[in-house]
């Protein structure tokens, strides 16, 4: 787990949602990221990037007539994230992920999983 690396990763997520008088939201984000990362014994951090596209439409209706209509693109499309992962128990078999980010506001995340 000491050896340097590099990662790289593309997502995409929709959602579109239809409620009472046919009220419409439509999401759509493309993000991409990469980062490098260098272990030092149970510890790997690691600093990256990431640029996002959102384009969110939403409808807003009273009645049947359109009350409100709208679209949102992301101001800020890029932003920079820091972490690690933390190795822990005997067999390193359990990871702690803590991550601190930036992109339209500050984001952080905590994860852990279990490895069999």
């Amino acid at each position: 787990k000491t050896e340097a690396q590099w990662d790289g990763s593309v997502q995409f997520l929709h959602l579109r949602s239809r409620h009472t008088d046919d009220n419409e939201g439509d999401w759509n984000e493309w993000q991409f990221s990469t980062s490098v990362a260098k272990g030092f014994g149970r510890a790997k951090p690691y600093l990256g990037a990431k640029w996002s596209l959102v384009d969110f439409d939403f409808t807003l209706r009273k009645g049947g007539a359109i009350t409100q209509q709208s679209a949102y693109q992301e101001d800020v499309p890029i932003g920079l994230f820091v972490g690690s992962d933390f190795y822990l128990g005997q067999s390193e078999d359990v990871v702690l992920n803590i991550e601190s980010g930036y992109m339209d506001g500050a984001e952080v995340s905590i994860e852990i999983a279990y490895t069999f």
